[in-house]
């Protein structure tokens, strides 16, 4: 009887699989097998990859999957922001977001509730008569399905200039109207479309990141101000968050990968940099490595406090951490 037991339970025509401390129980004694009771094994894994099935278990078994989809976020990377904004309470009611690499909009999501984009209020725990109305703009290169209260640049590279500039449209026309998902608006930037753009990796020279940039800030060179905006096309000081959640396809190497999300990285912080509001704030996902600290060291000559983050969401065999810079100065 026992025998027959355990050749159902490790049958490959089931869905369930046990693990070691989980228990069969038959007329003789209980048998132990794992510290799951169930572990869920996804069907018609024929001609995956080794990886690629290690994957697809771990999603079919990942609590933050299962809780995304009961909460309809669009991925369960929103967890991740909702942990980090839970503890350092960076996005609020009204604010101005700038969010790198919004596909597929989880964090979006949780951002239109946090600054209430959409007007409804549905994410603030406090409501008050008269709470702002916040702005949140998403780019990346990836499409990005509509979502009210967001506005969307999608199949754009941050990293290129006329990107960069496009946003910088955006922000100047919601200074000026502060009109949440205006259509004309839309239309007028060209929100959503993908103009075949071209796209690649912009070097540091290029995005003046480092001393070259700390120079010009500290001596104010590159223009003056004028309404919130300087004579060379910055908007100064009209946002009040950057969030980066941007990285570049892994190739498995910590040699090649880690310098490649690093450049992201820099290319948000200079434009939180150069945009920035005073007391703003910018946080960033990049995967652990010897750069980190030199980021978090440059950081310090901008914010106020500056610290790293970990979210309980965060796969504890992940390198990824978050590095958050609190105040700009």
């Amino acid at each position: 009887m026992q025998k027959k037991v355990l050749e159902f339970a490790m049958s490959s025509q089931n869905l369930f699989r046990i693990g070691r401390n989980s228990s069969i129980v038959t007329n003789h004694r209980c048998i132990h097998s794992s510290c799951s009771a169930f572990k869920i094994i996804p069907n018609n894994l024929t001609g995956k990859s080794k990886s690629s099935q290690e994957w697809l278990s771990r999603q079919l078994n990942d609590p933050y999957v299962k809780k995304a989809h009961e909460m309809n976020y669009r991925a369960r990377s929103a967890f991740k922001l909702i942990e980090i904004d839970d503890k350092v309470k960076i996005l609020k009611p009204g604010q101005i977001v700038l969010e790198c690499g919004a596909a597929p909009g989880a964090w979006t999501q949780v951002i239109v509730q946090r600054i209430n984009s959409d007007g409804k209020g549905t994410g603030i725990k406090k409501r008050r008569k008269g709470m702002g109305v916040g702005t949140v703009i998403g780019i990346d290169l990836l499409p990005i399905a509509p979502l009210e209260g967001a506005i969307f640049l999608d199949g754009c590279d941050f990293t290129s200039l006329e990107s960069v500039q496009k946003i910088k449209d955006i922000l100047a026309m919601n200074r000026k109207a502060r009109i949440i998902g205006d259509s004309s608006i839309n239309e007028e930037v060209g929100i959503g479309v993908r103009d075949g753009m071209v796209v690649g990796e912009v070097g540091r020279d290029e995005l003046k990141f480092g001393e070259e940039v700390a120079d010009k800030e500290d001596t104010g060179e590159g223009g003056n101000e004028k309404n919130g905006e300087s004579t060379n096309g910055d908007t100064n000081g009209l946002v009040d968050v950057v969030l980066s959640d941007m990285a570049p396809n892994a190739t498995g190497q910590r040699s090649t990968d880690h310098p490649r999300i690093v450049r992201l990285v820099e290319s948000a912080l200079v434009f939180a940099i150069k945009n920035g509001k005073s007391g703003g704030h910018f946080l960033a996902k990049v995967w652990d490595g010897s750069d980190v600290k030199r980021l978090e060291g440059f950081l310090e000559k901008y914010y106020e406090k500056v610290s790293r983050h970990k979210p309980p969401s965060s796969r504890s065999d992940s390198s990824e951490l978050f590095i958050l810079g609190k105040f700009k100065k």
